[in-house]
């Protein structure tokens, strides 16, 4: 079973509760694929690939140099890759890490039928 994890800003070494997450669902045998995108104002993740069940993949048409980022334009092209690897890819359950990640997440269930886990950073 794979469970599909999104984090639109990058920005998953720097948010423990969601890397401890992460970990937790790949310690119960479950392959985590983190959806995310290089971003250089935070920290590089220190997962390497298939490590503990964890895979990170990055969108390749976003790549960001500063904390500054076009919300809408990062958004629409993170939304356009994760879809077509949600739809060519057997995640059980789609991880929505903050309210884009949510929207992406809960439009692509609307019409898969996929469950949508919110994981709220602002509870935290």
């Amino acid at each position: 079973m794979k469970v599909g994890l999104l984090m639109p800003r990058g920005d998953y070494e720097s948010t423990p509760c969601v890397k401890s997450l992460a970990e937790e669902i790949a310690a119960g045998g479950i392959d985590v694929d983190i959806f995310t995108i290089e971003n250089k104002a935070f920290p590089a993740p220190e997962v390497h690939q298939n490590e503990k069940g964890i895979r990170i993949l990055y969108c390749p048409f976003i790549k960001q140099d500063s904390f500054w980022e076009d919300v809408s334009l990062v958004t629409s092209l993170f939304s356009i890759w994760v879809y077509y690897h949600m739809l060519i890819s057997r995640h059980r359950y789609i991880v929505a890490c903050g309210i884009r990640a949510l929207f992406i997440a809960g439009f692509y269930s609307l019409f898969t039928g996929k469950k949508v886990i919110y994981n709220s950073l602002e509870l935290y």
